[in-house]
């Protein structure tokens, strides 16, 4: 009886295992296409306003934060903080070992969601920050050890449900809180048998987005496999990045070679894709069947090819932007603008153009810095009928 019983328990946990693998491996199978294109403008009329950088390091990101406009320097640990007339007011913030300073030698990312700002520095180490204080609320580190598969499994049986085997995808990287207690980020693995260069089982089974219990400092889930477009191709490593904005209570998702967009609910079942082909996107990319020389074809591939940048959400709108890069010699990227899952304008831009937020009745968006002149290019503009 005992011996049947252990035979019993034996086949339902692998069946509830199987199930749980093929819940991701076809997570995108029957997904309906809800999206339409609804071409309503061609253009963007935009104001362009030139900040002066040079008290910063330049090297950073723009947002919006509640009424003002932030830029956080990812060398001095620091944040400036602009009114929407462009007017400096103060600087907050340090790099250091102080109470409210970040000693992270280098961020490399932040987002805002309330009072709340998460930075994550270049070894692992996070900070939140209360944006009406700004004081440093928390320190951390990211862990991926908080399991107890042995080191020898790890190497020789890899799992997608493994998270020893997952890392903070840094080339990559995007961030966005789900909720007031819950972060997601982006997540690669690099192991020798299961890695982007060389393995399918990588695409078509290993996880993308981790979430974060910033309580409890847990990753507690991980999810989001590739999409069906990565079957099209050997490997493409160097357009593997995955993209993805919360939109009120479900999240937008994508990745750099697919022109879908996938929403899915805050259990990670996705509900329906949209989407539209960028212009001048040839998706032609060069499969890599090594990792010899991974720096110089990730390098020269995204020079050279079509892809899609970012996503952004803004909710008060509800407006979806999604910034993409055209295949060269184009001189310049371009921005699609999505409404109830409609493609209603596809737009060209300078090149490096992103959207950072929107402050009524404005969106707001930068341009990478101008390392000579020492000075920022920011734009504003509205969208008519939105």
């Amino acid at each position: 009886m005992k011996q049947r019983l252990y035979k019993i328990v034996y086949i339902t946990a692998f069946f509830l295992l199987f199930a749980c693998i093929n819940k991701n491996v076809n997570s995108y199978k029957d997904v309906p296409y809800t999206g339409n294109s609804n071409i309503s403008f061609n253009s963007i009329s935009m104001d362009t306003i030139s900040i002066d950088g040079s008290k910063t390091s330049l090297v950073g990101r723009w947002s919006c934060l509640d009424d003002k406009l932030i830029f956080g320097d990812f060398y001095y640990g620091s944040f400036y903080i602009y009114d929407t007339n462009f007017n400096f007011k103060n600087k907050v913030l340090s790099r250091g070992r102080g109470p409210n300073e970040i000693p992270s030698k280098k961020w490399v990312d932040y987002t805002v969601h309330d009072d709340q700002i998460f930075i994550i520095g270049s070894s692992y180490d996070y900070y939140i920050v209360n944006n009406r204080t700004w004081k440093k609320e928390k320190s951390s580190r990211l862990n991926f050890s908080n399991e107890s598969t042995n080191i020898k499994k790890l190497f020789n049986d890899p799992k997608p449900h493994y998270l020893g085997l997952y890392e903070v995808n840094y080339p990559g990287l995007n961030l966005s809180f789900l909720n007031s207690g819950k972060l997601l980020f982006s997540i690669s693995t690099t192991h020798p048998k299961v890695n982007a260069y060389t393995s399918r089982v990588f695409y078509d089974e290993f996880n993308t987005i981790a979430t974060l219990d910033l309580k409890n400092n847990k990753i507690e889930n991980m999810f989001c496999n590739y999409s069906p477009i990565y079957q099209d191709y050997e490997y493409i490593p160097q357009f593997s990045n995955v993209l993805f904005t919360k939109s009120k209570d479900e999240l937008l998702f994508s990745f750099e070679a697919d022109s879908l967009i996938y929403r899915a609910k805050e259990d990670n079942i996705i509900t329906s894709k949209y989407g539209n082909k960028g212009r001048n996107i040839s998706a032609e990319y060069p499969e890599v069947t090594t990792t010899d020389n991974y720096v110089g074809v990730y390098k020269t591939d995204r020079a050279q090819f079509g892809y899609y940048k970012y996503l952004k959400s803004i909710p008060d709108t509800g407006i979806l932007f999604r910034g993409y890069q055209k295949d060269k010699p184009s001189k310049m990227d371009g921005l699609q603008v999505y409404r109830d899952n409609n493609l209603i304008g596809d737009v060209n831009v300078p090149i490096g153009f992103r959207i950072i937020g929107y402050i009524e009745p404005y969106y707001y968006a930068q341009l990478p810095p101008d390392d000579l002149k020492e000075e920022f290019t920011l734009f504003k503009f509205k969208l008519d009928n939105q």
